[in-house]
């Protein structure tokens, strides 16, 4: 999981707030001001789903608008900006897999602490550090992200680096959307 720095609330979305007031997420999305909210928070996220980190496209097909806390549980953070991500649309992981599932001591995207979190394991597992991390161990758990999947992706990075120079591992970390389709931290692991 990469850290994500938010930035400043777009102002089109702070207008857009405040010329709705009571609306709720339903009336937002399908708005112009929708599409370009996931544009700018794909761009936050350097094109890579807030979770597992595979490549999303701003196509409206491979990512949503993400709650960090959901709105069932949360009304009040939905229009939230900080609450606010892109993930992508895999239902057996991330945000889809998540729904109401985020728990108090969950791991954050948000958390300039997440990446030292979690590690890697030849066969492409996502593990805590520290096995004593049970919110680490949750959040892998609610999030999906041992799926087979990505797993399956992550195994074959890692065995792919395995066998490459430190050059090569380098220019991963600055061409990883284009070679791997994402997956910054399993590639900065394997440097």
């Amino acid at each position: 999981m990469k850290y994500i720095q938010k930035q400043q609330t777009p102002q089109y979305f702070e207008k857009w707030k405040t010329e709705n007031p009571g609306a709720n997420w339903n009336n937002f999305s399908g708005t112009n001001e929708h599409s370009n909210l996931r544009t700018d928070l794909i761009a936050e996220q350097n094109q890579m789903c807030c979770y597992c980190e595979v490549k999303i496209e701003n196509n409206g097909t491979s990512s949503h608008i993400e709650h960090l806390k959901d709105r069932k549980n949360f009304p009040k953070e939905m229009f939230n900006y900080d609450n606010l991500l892109a993930s992508c649309q895999f239902t057996d992981s991330c945000g889809h897999k998540k729904g109401t599932g985020y728990f108090y001591g969950f791991v954050s995207p948000l958390d300039p602490n997440c990446q030292n979190r979690f590690t890697y394991t030849r066969d492409g597992r996502i593990i805590p550090v520290n096995e004593n991390d049970t919110n680490a161990e949750k959040t892998i758990k609610v999030l999906g992200l041992n799926c087979r999947r990505l797993k399956d992706r992550r195994r074959t990075i890692i065995k792919t680096l395995e066998n490459e120079n430190q050059e090569y591992k380098q220019k991963s970390l600055t061409n990883f959307l284009d070679w791997y389709g994402g997956f910054y931290t399993v590639i900065e692991y394997m440097n």
